[in-house]
């Protein structure tokens, strides 16, 4: 597929004056862009072509993923800050941060000795575990979570020429202002509390459908999936349901539990494709989804 430079979530004024409208016509319309042209003239008549943005960073090597993989880490990026961002983080966001470090206070202080020491070019993300924990994980060149079991929550990116027009090579000084003034932290929980499946009760199939579901399983697993769900979604509702999950279904939590009221311990980790979607049918048929890890939260 044609990869296209995706649009600022914001204007490049909105973020000044902690970052540039400059910083965000080189930073984004040069470095974002030009990553996306080398993209798409590396895989012409490769394998990659016809993939999506991430299957082809779980999949490449060389030049492809490097190209591939900064694609979709500036989107993550520009996604990471709002205006007047900064602040702290709420809800299970906060009480993990809080599990694992303390405090707000000495996560910040964690982070910013990261991404400082972060040596040369790359990126650092704080990430969710399998086991629902938080952790920092530094990241070189164009290191990305996509390629480990970890979920990418929040990152800030540490290439020079993230920050050099508005700081100059003063690193810990662009860190501060990214926690202090940048930060979206509502994005952050968004992607922490997410729990595909986990819908409120009677929300109807167009609404449960449509929900976002963060990032995972690729073509060659969901197509057969969702043939299966078209032989097998006769209830009312269910032809509009398998359209909107061809558009919405993109992964499955690590820590998602999926079950229904006679399988009440439920099951931990990642189902196969058809399971899943198996199961969104059977919710359909008054079968009901575990709630069980949700419930904890």
């Amino acid at each position: 597929m044609e990869h296209t430079l995706p649009t600022l979530p914001y204007s490049h004024d909105a973020l000044a004056p902690a970052m540039s409208r400059e910083t965000l016509e080189y930073h984004h319309d040069k470095h974002h862009s030009a990553y996306v042209t080398n993209l798409n003239n590396l895989q012409k008549s490769t394998e990659f072509e016809s993939m999506t943005l991430e299957e082809v960073v779980k999949k490449s090597s060389g030049g492809v993923y490097n190209n591939a993989a900064q694609v979709w880490n500036h989107t993550f990026f520009w996604n990471c800050m709002k205006p007047a961002g900064g602040g702290e983080p709420k809800g299970a966001l906060a009480a993990a941060i809080d599990a694992k470090w303390g405090s707000y206070a000495a996560f910040k202080e964690a982070f910013t000795k990261s991404a400082v020491g972060n040596f040369g070019s790359g990126w650092t993300w704080l990430v969710k575990k399998a086991d629902a924990s938080v952790e920092i994980v530094n990241m070189g060149a164009a290191g990305t979570p996509l390629t480990t079991a970890d979920k990418a929550l929040m990152t800030i990116d540490v290439w020079e020429h993230a920050y050099y027009i508005d700081h100059r090579n003063a690193r810990p000084k662009f860190v501060e202002t990214f926690l202090g003034s940048l930060v979206n932290w509502e994005f952050a929980e968004k992607n922490f509390a997410c729990r595909p499946f986990c819908f409120p009760p009677r929300t109807s199939a167009f609404e449960r459908a449509s929900l976002q579901l963060h990032a995972g399983l690729d073509a060659a697993a969901v197509e057969p999936a969702l043939v299966h769900l078209e032989h097998v979604a006769h209830v009312p509702g269910g032809a509009m349901a398998v359209e909107c999950l061809r558009f919405h279904l993109v992964c499955v939590d690590d820590a998602a539990i999926v079950g229904n009221e006679r399988d009440r311990q439920g099951q931990q980790g990642v189902l196969h494709p058809k399971a899943l979607l198996t199961c969104a049918v059977e919710y359909e048929q008054h079968a009901v989804v575990d709630r069980h890890r949700l419930a904890k939260h």
